[in-house]
């Protein structure tokens, strides 16, 4: 009976464990995916800047005035970040979860470089004259299709990212439809509560309030640490402008998760060391009388 305790209690801690790393892996989605973190991201790399260049050249635009220095400058205006930081988080969560996203317009766009215009006039030392503004401008329309698909190519390069660093169980799901199921509302609520309830069970079959405890909280710890690991490194691959973009969100939302899971964890030994005193005294209670 003993053996067959110890074996049901290792089964319950690595069902908790692939539990909560499933949980983690979507609430790192979430947070890498969030327009904070990918505008964040779209500061550290240059990918908004290489997209424009990339559409204008393929296309033979006339925009020779505004590659290098100067698109990079407009790129990194607020007014060019918020709006790519928006079309990319709203279609990574469409991508992912499956949700039913309106299209960003392309007259925001056209408002957005207007705006970024104005700001690299006045914040810096470039000056886009108004002729080479309504060039620039009429050229982003133009290109809007190239643009518009070096995104998507973004977004998706997200998507295969995220699901291969932040579950494994997503990343064997044979269509999309089986991962947007994963990342649906009805599902986090299931596997948390298969976790509690895994919680509870080795609460029960541990010898001692300190072992379970050491239990619940460990096995916590463990996935906390798989996902500190995976801030830390992030894709591992920083050459290009597109990885920086796709590390950062990574590191992002799996530190994120990390940080969430430590302070759960300290919750969890916080928790058990009440309970366990709260036992100490009712038992303390009882001898006395």
């Amino acid at each position: 009976m003993e053996a067959l305790r110890k074996v049901t209690l290792w089964i319950l801690m690595l069902v908790m464990l692939l539990c909560e790393c499933v949980v983690m892996g979507i609430f790192a989605v979430d947070a890498g995916s969030g327009q904070k973190s990918v505008a964040k991201a779209l500061a550290k790399s240059d990918i908004i800047s290489d997209i424009v260049e990339e559409s204008l050249k393929k296309n033979s635009v006339n925009g020779e005035a505004f590659y290098g220095e100067t698109i990079e400058k407009l790129a990194k205006s607020d007014a060019m970040t918020e709006f790519f930081a928006t079309y990319i988080s709203n279609g990574i969560r469409e991508s992912v979860y499956g949700y039913e996203v309106e299209e960003i317009a392309y007259d925001k766009l056209l408002q957005a470089v207007d705006e970024g215009i104005a700001q690299v006039n006045r914040e810096s030392d470039v000056n886009i004259t108004s002729d080479q503004k309504q060039i620039f401008m009429g050229a982003v329309s133009r290109t809007a299709p190239d643009l518009t698909k070096g995104l998507n190519t973004v977004i998706s390069g997200y998507e295969a990212t995220a699901t291969g660093e932040y579950g494994e169980t997503a990343a064997a799901m044979e269509n999309k439809s089986a991962i947007n199921t994963v990342m649906k509302l009805t599902t986090r609520i299931i596997l948390i509560a298969v976790i509690a309830f895994t919680i509870m069970l080795i609460a029960m079959l541990s010898r001692s309030d300190r072992r379970g405890i050491l239990r619940v909280a460990g096995t916590t710890l463990v996935a906390t640490l798989l996902y500190g690991y995976a801030a830390f490194r992030g894709t591992g691959a920083v050459s290009e402008s597109s990885d920086i973009f796709l590390n950062e969100l990574v590191k992002s939302g799996a530190g994120a998760v990390a940080i969430g899971g430590l302070v759960t964890t300290a919750i969890m030994v916080v928790i058990g060391i009440v309970v366990r005193r709260g036992r100490d005294r009712r038992k303390q209670g009882e001898f006395s009388h």
